[in-house]
């Protein structure tokens, strides 16, 4: 039995965790702390010939009724839709699909329930597999609104999908007349499986709630809407509402440009979590960090590239750095002179911490998912002397509010500045950790060894950092 099979078998059960919220009550896209929104982003997926995603879509409430009209979005590393879908699942019905490889092509195969469209060749049409062009990237899917009548279905029947083909060939005022706004209250789970190695990752997925006040229904062959769609009722005024949540209070600014709303929902300072990589174990750590807005903005924008610092201390609180001469340019914050910097182009990208110093500049496949990259760490700053490798276990951050000058030296990264004046500092990131551990084989009943692997995926420690205006 494959995991597609184990997959379709096993019970759906979605675990949303629990957590007061101190956002305020006004229409405001904002990081959703239930794991329930109109937008949600599965920041790491994978389709090679040992790595699959199973994705599951469910909604937990069902206020108002009416047919989901849901937005599939498959994004390659540089953010580019590899894939658009409209799903419409049943009602209380659960969207389930499994993204894998065979014979060098991607699929997205499903058990899901009600219909889902795609632009075919020959025009839209219902499928049930979906061939793309996809390795490694992310997930987004998206509340577009809610269907009425006459498309509602009997109760406890999936929608008619030849109805919901012909909506698109009916006159603009009929399909309008059919649609209301979102409701939100979606939730995912998505996990990552590698059936010869016995491991599976839970991907935590990022929801956002408030994405839009008005409904958003595109045809199926279109990646719209997307992050830059962000509506509220200050949105025609150049007044996009955000709230930002930090440790002690939450924030609500306005926006110029929708896509900045989005943006500073997604606004990190810097996050930091353990690591592993004991070669006595095989223990392998690899962090994914997603920009889900940078392929939004011109090159000439502080988000187009990112250049991110890496501090990385052993148990004892050891810098990794065995010594270091920083130039007179340096500036002095806290983690001054043990910082090395990575230097990301794409929407989403790979921080292998398993290679060593001779790895660096090279493209080679990451320790944990075998996927091509630049190998980026331990550092390669002319004038540190950088360790072989990192320490066999430790502290990593990771922080978004500096860059590295070409020149030399450090300086703050550019803020992004709300109608208000306020400067929201770091980048608009998701970083997702990843560790496995092989510890040898285990003898069986029947004789046959079975190897002993085990490995934890999670979200870091976050950091987020507002200044008013004038600070």
């Amino acid at each position: 039995m494959n995991a597609a099979d184990c997959f379709f078998r096993a019970a759906v059960v979605l675990g949303i965790a629990t957590g007061l919220s101190m956002a305020t009550s006004a229409f405001a896209i904002q990081r959703a702390d239930d794991g329930k929104g109109q937008y949600l982003i599965v920041p790491v997926a994978i389709a090679t010939d040992e790595y699959e995603t199973l994705i599951e879509v469910s909604e937990l409430e069902r206020p108002g009724g009416g047919i989901r009209a849901l937005k599939l979005r498959v994004l390659d590393r540089d953010g580019v839709p590899r894939q658009a879908a409209n799903l419409y699942p049943e009602r209380r019905g659960t969207w389930a699909a499994v993204l894998s490889r065979a014979d060098g092509v991607a699929r997205l195969k499903g058990d899901w329930s009600g219909c889902t469209l795609v632009e075919g060749p020959d025009g839209m049409e219902a499928v049930d597999e979906i061939s793309l062009d996809f390795e490694f990237g992310s997930l987004e899917i998206v509340d577009m609104g809610r269907l009425g009548e006459p498309l509602l279905p009997p109760p406890h029947e999936a929608p008619d999908c030849d109805a919901l083909i012909d909506l698109w060939d009916a006159p603009a005022d009929d399909h309008d007349d059919s649609l209301r706004p979102p409701v939100g209250h979606l939730a995912a789970r998505a996990r990552i499986v590698n059936v010869s190695r016995g491991t599976l990752y839970e991907v935590p997925v990022t929801a956002l709630k408030d994405f839009s006040d008005i409904p958003q229904h595109e045809p199926p062959g279109s990646a719209l809407p997307d992050l830059a769609s962000t509506h509220d009722a200050g949105t025609p005024d150049g007044q996009t509402r955000s709230v930002v949540c930090l440790a002690d209070q939450c924030i609500e600014d306005f926006w110029a440009d929708p896509i900045d709303a989005a943006s500073a929902a997604l606004m990190v300072h810097d996050v930091r979590d353990t690591y592993e990589i004991d070669p006595a174990m095989n223990a392998r750590s690899e962090w994914v960090v997603t920009y889900p807005t940078m392929a939004y903005y011109p090159e000439d924008h502080q988000f187009a590239e990112m250049n991110t610092g890496l501090l990385v201390t052993d148990r004892t609180g050891r810098s990794f750095l065995s010594s270091v001469m920083p130039p007179p340019a340096f500036p002095t914050p806290y983690f001054s002179g043990s910082t090395a910097w990575l230097h990301h182009t794409r929407s989403v990208n790979l921080v292998d911490l398993s290679k060593t110093k001779d790895d660096v500049g090279e493209l080679q496949s990451s320790s944990l998912f075998g996927i091509e990259h630049q190998v980026q760490v331990p550092g390669s700053l002319e004038y540190v002397q950088l360790d072989e490798r990192l320490p066999d276990a430790g502290l990593v951050r990771l922080g978004f509010e500096w860059r590295h000058r070409p020149g030399g030296g450090l300086e703050y990264l550019e803020p992004l500045v709300a109608n208000s004046g306020r400067a929201y500092l770091g980048r608009p990131a998701i970083v997702t950790t990843f560790m496995e551990y092989t510890n040898g084989t285990l003898p069986s009943d029947d004789g046959v060894s079975q190897r002993a692997n085990y490995g934890t995926a999670g979200t870091p420690q976050v950091h987020r950092r507002v200044n008013e205006p004038g600070d």
